[in-house]
């Protein structure tokens, strides 16, 4: 690595300052993609799965770990489309993709009312949901908001991802009420006509991406040698990451994270019931994991524009591995509510963790190809973890043996975080660091 100075002047010349970032729209951006990622795929799809799977299995007799394999399903189809949207982003413009995406996300979640007795056609949707949806999953949005912010560039995207957090508590409980009152097919037509109706005018009149001003592009590059100028103003390239022992650092660690969070989300009220709570206040954890999520969102992206990643991420992830570990132990009552706030913070800096991170180690340039992949992964090792998780607690009874295993890979991210090293692009234009 080569450090680069290129004055001064030039660094003036393309800061954002906090009045600038206001003026240029920057928080509208951020507001209006809060308000679209509210009921957007992830809400939509990740967080409502589970909330219409008791009605699909009085309705067509399915089993419920065979409607659970639709998530997997799910799992693999995001894995699939994230990196292919990170492309598009990039190629395209975010707010193009966004625009396209929505009306075609909420017709095909729509089409679910439809769904007859062949289970073969809810797995076949499953998979077809989250490709039509391809604009429209959280890297299209965090490519708006990094690209605005500086200073700021922490609060901004967590409060972009706090629009998940409020969509994961208002809409599984909408739907939970008009599936009551007119059943399960209206339920998904709510949330797919819901989908369009918020999200295509936010994004319409809200969402727009920041344009380098040409003055102070050309203005930099005459200032720094051919072959720095390409990283030094916009990031760098695809290839580039690909070969920066950094990015797999973080890769591996979102693999690992996937599989830690997920399962506990996905197992957390089996998990206490298993060591001995009632049900009814197993449920009231999952309440508490959404409640720390939410809360964790706006904290944490408000601590990273003070503290750096790598000293952020290394608490969170050993904080959730004390957890897993707590929960292998058999905690109940106030421990049990200790833990799960712990994986609510946990789970709710994950994404905002990983913006910041690929902003201030590779710049804006690939900024949603190098998310969409990351992404992936993570929906990679969710979909390993949850099988295997599910696999062994069937066949041993329990889930102590994962849980260790778990801890022990959540702990591993705090070390792989812990070495990242210096921040590269502390500022949109200029770098502090530029790959020789």
């Amino acid at each position: 690595m080569k450090v680069t100075d290129v004055g001064n002047e030039a660094a003036q010349g393309a800061h954002l300052t906090n009045a600038d970032e206001r003026m240029q729209g920057g928080w509208r951006s951020t507001f209006g993609a809060a308000a679209a990622l509210s009921v957007g795929a992830s809400t939509c799809t990740i967080m409502c799965f589970g909330v219409f799977v008791p009605y699909l299995h009085r309705a067509f007799g399915w089993g419920i770990g065979a409607v659970s394999l639709a998530a997997t399903l799910l799992s693999i189809s995001v894995m699939v489309v994230s990196p292919i949207q990170g492309l598009l982003v990039d190629r395209f413009g975010a707010r193009r993709i966004i625009l396209i995406s929505i009306p075609l996300f909420g017709l095909a979640y729509a089409a679910m009312s439809q769904l007859s007795g062949d289970i073969r056609q809810f797995y076949l949707m499953w998979v077809l949901v989250p490709l039509l949806g391809f604009g429209v999953w959280p890297s299209s949005y965090m490519k708006v908001v990094a690209g605005w912010f500086e200073e700021r560039l922490g609060l901004a995207i967590g409060v972009a991802n706090v629009g998940v957090g409020i969509g994961s508590v208002v809409l599984p409980a909408m739907i939970g009420a008009v599936a009551s009152a007119y059943g399960w097919r209206m339920a998904y037509v709510a949330v797919g006509v819901l989908s369009v109706a918020i999200a295509w005018p936010c994004a319409y009149y809200f969402v727009f991406e920041r344009k380098s001003p040409e003055h102070v592009r050309s203005k930099l590059s005459r200032k720094l040698a051919p072959g720095e100028r390409t990283g030094a103003i916009v990031g760098v390239s695809v290839r580039k990451a690909w070969t920066d022992g950094a990015y797999w650092k973080i890769l591996i660690s979102f693999l690992l994270l996937g599989a830690g969070s997920t399962t506990l989300l996905v197992n957390q009220v089996a998990i206490l019931i298993d060591n001995g709570m009632a049900v009814s206040s197993a449920v009231v954890m999952q309440s508490v994991i959404g409640l720390s999520t939410l809360c964790a969102r706006l904290f944490v992206g408000w601590l990273l524009d003070r503290v750096a990643v790598k000293l952020v991420m290394p608490v969170l992830s050993l904080s959730g591995a004390a957890a897993m570990v707590l929960y292998a132990g058999g905690a109940t009552g106030v421990t049990a509510a200790l833990c799960a706030v712990l994986v609510g913070i946990m789970t709710g800096a994950e994404f905002s963790v990983l913006g910041y991170a690929l902003r201030r180690y590779f710049g804006p340039r690939v900024l949603g190809t190098l998310f969409g992949s990351v992404f992936a992964v993570f929906q990679l090792g969710s979909a390993i973890a949850t099988a295997l998780v599910g696999y062994a607690r069937g066949h041993t009874g329990s889930y102590q043996t994962s849980l260790y295993f778990l801890a022990a890979a959540t702990a591993l991210t705090a070390l792989l975080m812990f070495t990242l090293g210096q921040y590269r692009f502390v500022d949109r234009h200029v770098p502090v660091q530029v790959e020789a």
